[in-house]
């Protein structure tokens, strides 16, 4: 016969082990759900956070300038580079310079940086800068190729620069151009 004892050892030993199993699956279906938030929530997330969040780039335009810039002032300073570019460049015909188009490094940064413009949904490179260091301006700019009189839906990718000269990181934005004649 079991002694009340040994049967008392078996109740309590029987018990520990459905109390960790229980915990162990409690913690199971914790990071499971943690895990699931986090690669759902920034799924198509447009926002400065969504891409930190995901890795992933976003495009920022007039539509969700005031949004990213106040998510990127919360991330902190320290995570900022700032750019500036007219949103419309025009040009007379497509072989001559843009006589408005401006785009700046910000004397804010501390990086220097080159951009790249593209036609929105192609790699076909339209424009590449020389380094442009913080505090400086290009004006004048003329694309790399013709195009035919219209208006063209392109991107500005800017590129800052590590000071090693590497590349980790791009800062998209929307831009018009404008090919009159």
């Amino acid at each position: 016969m079991v002694s009340k004892a040994a049967k008392k050892n078996v109740s309590a030993h029987n018990f520990i082990i459905f109390s960790f199993t229980l915990v162990a699956l409690v913690v199971i279906v914790i990071i499971l759900f943690l895990l699931n938030v986090f690669n759902t929530s920034t799924a198509g997330d447009n926002t400065a956070q969504g891409a930190v969040n995901s890795r992933e780039n976003f495009v920022a335009d007039e539509s969700n300038a005031d949004e990213i810039a106040k998510q990127l002032e919360e991330l902190g300073r320290d995570n900022l580079f700032y750019v500036s570019l007219n949103g419309v460049w025009t040009f007379a015909d497509g072989e001559t310079a843009s006589h408005d188009a401006i785009m700046e490094n910000a004397s804010q940064n501390t990086q220097d940086m080159f951009v790249t413009i593209v036609l929105e949904g192609s790699e076909d490179i339209l424009y590449k800068s020389d380094v442009i260091s913080p505090g400086e301006a290009l004006s004048n700019i003329k694309l790399l190729r013709d195009l035919e009189p219209g208006i063209y839906e392109a991107l500005a990718v800017h590129h800052p620069l590590y000071p090693d000269g590497t590349v980790e990181t791009q800062i998209n934005m929307r831009l018009k151009l404008v090919v009159e004649k």
